[in-house]
């Protein structure tokens, strides 16, 4: 049996206290910002009803802060999803406040209290921003006990060295078949499993065990695993870590799992509604900014492609079915099409003016006809064209994944890689698609249409001599990892 893996107070004080620290300013900023903005509304305020709802509304906002992991580590050291978790649970907390009867006062005074509600999330997103910010080392690395130093374990460990900022830190491997022959693996050092008691107690606290073995786990394993989980200690899967230090689905160090990342599209009810809201208001506005310039980009692009500005594609959209797409034309007519999808796409040169258009997105906005339709999402993997996706789909595992939810007009991929130009490429692509998939959220939606705005805002058209507009970005992944 494993050795005790007993708690040190001291230093899980040590690794909490920050969430604390913020837990206390959440709570000061709330009850402030409530006291003045109520106060600002009315002359007079009963103190002892002005207690009776601070009170509840620090309860009820505690509550679902609570639920939504406000003071979770990671969390903590993520100011845009600090923020927008502090505004999701103060718009709840304060619906839920305002609504019930005998808590918000009379119905007639609840209902002009909405602007102070938002105000109120407005000031609480704006607080854990800041804070989140300018605390981000205050809340510790956590140290992580990989057990399995084999290619999965070791790309999880390449993966963290090169984001010193994720807050996380290798600090030991366990391996029985390589400790005896191997001291050290990328400097940290290999243990045997009978070690692994003992290595979960560092000098600040527990240690994250980490589960990287690709093969079946061995039963010695299992009982160390199940002895250490009973004792309270966090048990984590390598694809798991992985897809939370880099926002990738890790599908080259699955080994014999393969059945972890399958993606699970979000069903519930509020999230494809607020979604479908998202895509319906935002393809409308992308329709009336096309009318808007279509006589301009119609009479240069006609001119220099010498053809219709508008042309359609067949493209592969959900669960595989053919979608038919409409786009401006930034290629001359006279372009002939490759044998192959890499060959198209290495030719795929635009002219300097089509290539501001097409850097600018504005080529994409026709297909807000096919979101509007419902065939399409504003944020979704990019529908490949059928001869591309086919030839795809027998090279790369789980690329017909992509096909479980709605192609989009930008996507998780298309933010953190880009133009991809090689099979390589593709692969990298469809590791942020996975992760997309498999995490979707409102705050994930919102996170990429504001990055993809940026993109667009900041981003230099290519020169006709570039392979493509979009350049990739290799910072997240490399070919490094490729077993």
């Amino acid at each position: 049996m494993a050795p005790s893996a007993r708690k040190s107070p001291a230093s899980d004080l040590g690794v909490a206290w920050p969430a604390l620290l913020v837990s206390a300013g959440d709570l000061t900023v709330l009850l402030v910002g409530f006291v003045v903005l109520l106060g600002l509304g009315q002359s007079a305020a009963d103190l002892a009803h002005l207690a009776t709802w601070s009170g509840a509304l620090v309860a009820s906002w505690l509550f679902f802060a609570i639920n939504q992991g406000a003071y979770g580590r990671p969390l903590l050291r993520q100011p845009l999803r600090s923020g927008y978790v502090a505004s999701k649970a103060t718009l709840i907390a304060g619906a839920v406040f305002y609504l019930l009867p005998l808590v918000g006062g009379p119905t007639e005074a609840r209902g002009g209290h909405v602007g102070l509600v938002l105000t109120l999330a407005a000031i609480m997103g704006g607080w854990r921003l800041v804070s989140t910010f300018v605390m981000p080392n205050r809340f510790g690395t956590q140290e992580l006990v990989v057990v399995g130093a084999g290619w999965a374990g070791q790309a999880l460990a390449e993966a963290i060295a090169r984001r010193p900022g994720s807050g996380r830190q290798v600090v030991a491997f366990v391996d029985d078949g390589l400790s005896a022959r191997h001291a050290h693996v990328q400097g940290i050092p290999v243990h045997p499993l009978a070690d692994l008691g003992h290595l979960v107690q560092r000098p600040t606290g527990r240690a994250r065990v980490v589960l990287a073995n690709t093969g079946h786990a061995q039963a010695a394993i299992i009982n160390q695993l199940t002895t250490l989980a009973q004792r309270g200690l966090d048990i984590a899967h390598m694809w798991s870590l992985y897809e939370e230090v880099t926002g990738q689905t890790p599908i080259r160090h699955l080994g014999r799992a393969p059945w972890a990342v399958l993606p699970r599209p979000a069903d519930g009810m509020l999230y494809r509604l607020g979604k479908r809201g998202l895509d319906v208001v935002l393809a409308l506005l992308g329709l009336a900014v096309l009318l808007l310039l279509l006589p301009l980009l119609a009479l240069v692009l006609s001119f220099q492609t010498g053809g219709s500005p508008f042309f359609s594609q067949w493209r592969v959209g959900r669960h595989g079915r053919p979608l038919r797409v409409i786009k401006l034309r930034t290629l001359p007519v006279r372009y002939s099409n490759p044998s192959g999808w890499q060959e198209r796409k290495a030719a795929n040169r635009p002219s300097r003016f089509a290539a501001l258009v097409r850097a600018s997105g504005l080529d994409e906005l026709p297909q807000c006809w096919n979101v509007l339709r419902g065939e399409m999402s504003i944020v979704g993997p990019r529908p490949y064209m059928l001869d591309e996706a086919a030839a795809l789909e027998e090279q790369i595992p789980f690329f017909r994944s992509r096909t479980l939810v709605r192609p989009g007009l930008t996507g998780w991929a298309q933010i953190n890689y880009g133009y991809g130009l090689s099979l390589e490429d593709e692969v990298e692509k469809l590791q942020y698609d996975l992760y997309y998939i498999r995490q979707q959220s409102t705050y994930l939606d919102l996170l990429i249409v504001l990055r993809t705005l940026g993109i667009i805002v900041c981003r230099r058209p290519a020169s006709t001599a570039s392979l493509a507009v979009f350049r990739p970005r290799r910072g997240s992944t490399s070919a490094q990892l490729a077993a």
